[in-house]
């Protein structure tokens, strides 16, 4: 009886928990989800496209769209930026509603996959340039609108920044869908003072890049 008992002990001595192992397993379910936690709680860096409205060489606006994109990347945005006046004679030939241009697709394509899309535009004659316009027919719709974030960056010499073409624009983007947001957006006045606005723009990407996050 005394070695069948000693038997006994012997075998469950074989599948009891070794000394201190229930507080290492939960330790190590512990790390596990933390880290686990960590990695879903890491955020990816925001992703921008800025498009300039404007074809018209060495222009305020552009040299605007400059600062903001070195304030973007500075600001941590993984940036591309798109001219109007890169896409050539190509964006208004009649054959690009069926086939668009080489160039013109890569900014397609990449305003579908980015975060937030920025345009940059003076106002002329108290609307949009035309190089806008085109661009905004030849984008394809829904994917590059709907349930988009937009930014909308107007400038102008006047006091008023560009508010007529801003509204125009705004009440366009709407209508198609995207997101917007009025603290974000930004009105440049008296653009020809305003260019080296280095903290007003600085400012504006951290605004941006809290946006593209959301």
């Amino acid at each position: 009886m005394k070695l069948f008992s000693m038997l006994v002990a012997s075998i469950n001595s074989l599948f009891a928990p070794a000394a201190g192992a229930e507080t290492r397993v939960p330790e190590l379910c512990s790390q596990v989800c933390t880290t686990e936690t960590c990695f879903a709680q890491e955020e990816l860096p925001a992703s921008a496209v800025i498009i300039l409205g404007t074809d018209r060489p060495e222009s305020n606006t552009a040299q605007v769209a400059e600062q903001l994109y070195e304030a973007y990347q500075k600001a941590g945005i993984i940036t591309q930026f798109f001219k109007a006046s890169d896409f050539g004679p190509e964006l208004y030939a009649p054959s690009a509603y069926a086939q668009r241009p080489e160039l013109f697709q890569q900014c397609n394509d990449a305003i579908i996959t980015s975060d937030v899309v920025v345009i940059v535009t003076p106002e002329y004659n108290a609307t949009v340039p035309a190089p806008l316009t085109r661009i905004i027919n030849l984008l394809s719709y829904p994917d590059s609108f709907e349930e988009k974030k937009f930014v909308i960056v107007t400038t102008s010499i006047s006091p008023y920044g560009g508010v007529r073409a801003h509204e125009q624009l705004k009440k366009n983007l709407l209508d198609l869908h995207a997101i917007i947001d009025e603290e974000v957006n930004l009105k440049v006045a008296h653009v020809d003072t305003q260019i080296k606005s280095t903290q007003m723009y600085d400012m504006h990407a951290e605004s941006v890049a809290a946006f593209a996050q959301q």
